[in-house]
């Protein structure tokens, strides 16, 4: 019936994970009715993917397999009155509304209106409009065999798992895969996203993205050991200045197009600090100067020792297996992945620091007191071309 079924079947421990992957997700959500995945039932849902997971022991194999799969059997959820009071009453959550703007504004900054990955998120009005009929007909045309993956990890006997999956799905309509999401290219130009918090917040939240690529690519080793570099980096922040809660780095895969993210909070106090710090470190990072080589071998040497550390995990390894089937990779992918990260050279990361993370491309938001907001954007765009900056105000 179009199922796909991935087994890796050399665990160490008798442990059996398990991942239903459907290739539709959030971007797939009926127009104005925002938030029909998310409410499907699935563990996490992404724009392009749901992933459904169980995990047991290998003795169980059959309550797994019959937990997982019943999924493709009876898919979807059904709307109550009271799951909709509970999702409005969470929507109606003190400071919820605002940082849902802030996020919404940062999604149409990075990939246009028109994108499919810029919808809002689940919305007041759309939770009205959620019917029982509305949310089955949408699972029942989404989660189908010939649009999902079924992956097994773990220590079990393949001619039982396979006995099971046929029992079980053998008489299951197969369905039909989903459309690709096209993509709609935004008009690239820096921007700088307000977001209004509580006026007595001692910190500030800080989004700074850049448009990236469709899908995974060959360069997919670079950005994760570029990641790492601008990761450590902004590490002084905290450890140097003592003005962050902690700053991050990393490069988000989506099909119709990823982007870069870095993420965390500063003290509000000292947000224009903040701001200049974060401004001089991507500045530095960019300059051509090779500021980022002294971190390139410990960058690159953590991402591959991580890489083969998970090799024999069955948890991580299941972990592996859905991201293949999230982007319809080939198996040796992970294999590959850690030659081109062995081979990799700093003239690799140059090339997607002076493709991807230019200053030309960057969104920056911050989120907290208006006026620590206020100073922090501007302290990040000083040195930066002349743009508007996107506040729900007009400020």
């Amino acid at each position: 019936n179009g199922l796909q079924v991935v087994f890796w079947d050399h665990g160490e421990t008798p442990v059996l994970h398990s991942r239903l992957v459907t290739n539709s997700g959030a971007a797939m959500d009926p127009k104005n009715k925002e938030g029909t995945a998310m409410i499907s039932g699935f563990d996490d849902v992404y724009e392009d993917s749901m992933v459904y997971w169980q995990f047991n022991l290998a003795m169980m194999i059959d309550e797994v397999l019959s937990d997982v799969l019943y999924e493709l059997r009876s898919p979807g959820r059904s709307v109550s009155t009271k799951l909709r009071s509970h999702l409005q009453s969470r929507l109606a959550l003190r400071g919820s509304g605002p940082m849902r703007e802030f996020q919404q504004r940062m999604r149409v900054a990075i990939y246009g209106a028109e994108h499919p990955y810029a919808r809002p998120a689940m919305t007041s009005k759309s939770i009205k409009a959620m019917t029982r009929d509305r949310v089955l007909g949408w699972a029942r045309k989404h989660i189908v065999p010939k649009n999902s993956t079924l992956i097994l990890a773990g220590k079990f006997e393949q001619k039982e798992a396979k006995a099971w999956i046929d029992f079980l799905v053998d008489q299951t309509s197969s369905g039909s895969s989903s459309k690709p999401i096209d993509a709609v290219a935004r008009s690239q130009a820096p921007a700088w996203i307000w977001g209004e918090g509580l006026a007595n917040s001692p910190t500030v939240d800080i989004d700074v993205r850049f448009e990236g690529t469709r899908g995974v690519d060959d360069s997919q080793a670079a950005r994760r050991v570029l990641a790492s570099i601008i990761g450590s980096k902004l590490a002084d922040m905290r450890q140097g200045h003592a003005i962050s809660y902690g700053m991050s780095a990393r490069y988000v895969n989506r099909v119709a197009g990823g982007y870069w993210q870095i993420t965390g909070s500063v003290d509000a106090s000292r947000a224009k600090q903040a701001g200049e710090l974060l401004r001089a470190t991507l500045d530095d990072l960019r300059s051509g100067t090779g500021a980022y080589k002294p971190a390139f071998v410990l960058a690159r040497r953590k991402q591959v020792d991580a890489l083969l550390a998970s090799a024999s995990n069955s948890q991580l390894v299941a972990g592996r297996l859905e991201f293949i089937a999230r982007f319809a990779l080939t198996d040796a992918f992970y294999d590959t992945l850690v030659r081109r990260m062995a081979a990799l050279s700093p003239a690799d990361v140059e090339a997607i620091l002076s493709a991807e993370l230019q200053a030309s491309d960057q969104v920056t938001g911050a989120f907290g007191p208006p006026r620590a907001v206020h100073e922090f954007l501007e302290a990040t765009k000083q040195s930066a071309p002349s743009a508007s900056v996107a506040s729900p105000t007009g400020r």
